[in-house]
Parts: C-alpha cells; structure tokens; sequence
C-alpha cells in the first residue's frame, strides 16, 4: 500500500519481486518507465511482475501530478474542441447551443416518450428531427411542379383581399 505525506511517496508492505525502483526523475526515466509499464500490462495477479506494474504505475502518476499535471478545460475552449471534432464552424455553433422549453399535454409527452423509445433514440433527438423536416419543407419535387397549375386558383394575395375572419383556435 502506497501513503503520500508531504510530497513523498511511502510504501507500505512486502513487494514480491527484485527489482529496485528509483524516482522518476527525467523525461526519459518518465518516457523509459511507461514503455516498462506496457510490457508488464499483461501480468498476473500475486506475481512479481504485478507487484512491479503497481510500483511503477504509482512512480508514474506521482510524476504526471507534478510534471504532467491536466487542468480541467476551460467550458469554452471544450465546446470549441468538439466542434472541430465533429467538423462544426464557428456558424454552427447555434446548433449545438440551441435549447427550446416545449410545453405538451400529459397524454402528448406520453406517445413521444413511447415512439422515441421505440426508435432508440432520444425525446429531444426525436423532436428536433420532427421539427427539422416540417421547417425545411422538403416537399416532393413532383408535388413542386404543380406549384400554379391551376390558372383559376386563387393566389395568396387573392385569398387575403377577401379578408375573412380568422376561426377560433381550440384549447388544449
């Protein structure tokens, strides 16, 4: 069992094997000890060489926190990283960022729940994708092509000349 008081490293207990260990105090002790630590990966429990990988594991990590040390990344520059992992530009960041309250009934947050699942997929995943494609109004280009047609059809601004009453919504 390894104790750290003051910066130093104690063991205590019986190392089963006859290797004497040194600090690691170098680069190349740090770059030396890992290569080491590789080809003991594939040790048994309760032999030399396990005994060998524990000591040389801790010598390592005491290394990493004074020399190696990584600081917990700045929120900022993290989103900025797996941005440029997933090929995201700087315009796309509203995509990722976006967050939209939906207020449903009861019986409605069900069914979603319930096809979500079904799909494997996420709520919000599977809202997002229904909103995707009823904004992006990917009509069938077929259905495109009869876009004025029909000559006697009235045209939108026909339609709002005759200046009919808007009809009462439901409630939910």
């Amino acid at each position: 069992m390894f104790l750290k008081h003051n910066k130093t490293l104690h063991y205590i207990g019986k190392i089963n094997c006859k290797h004497t260990f040194q600090s690691i105090k170098t680069e190349q002790d740090y770059a030396d000890t890992l290569k080491k630590i590789e080809s003991l990966m594939s040790a048994k429990p309760n032999t030399p060489q396990m005994d060998e990988l524990e000591v040389l594991s801790t010598l390592v990590e005491v290394y990493e926190e004074q020399f190696h040390k990584i600081e917990a990344p700045d929120p900022i520059e993290a989103i900025k990283f797996r941005m440029e992992q997933d090929g995201l530009k700087q315009k796309d960041k509203d995509i990722i960022m976006a967050q939209i309250t939906i207020y449903i009934t009861n019986d409605l947050e069900s069914k979603v729940k319930e096809i979500a699942s079904s799909l494997d997929t996420s709520v919000s995943k599977y809202i997002a994708t229904i909103i995707e494609k009823n904004i992006n109004n990917n009509w069938n280009p077929k259905i495109k092509n009869l876009a004025g047609s029909w000559s006697d059809f009235p045209t939108i601004e026909e339609i709002r000349k005759e200046g009919a009453d808007d009809v009462k919504r439901e409630a939910f």
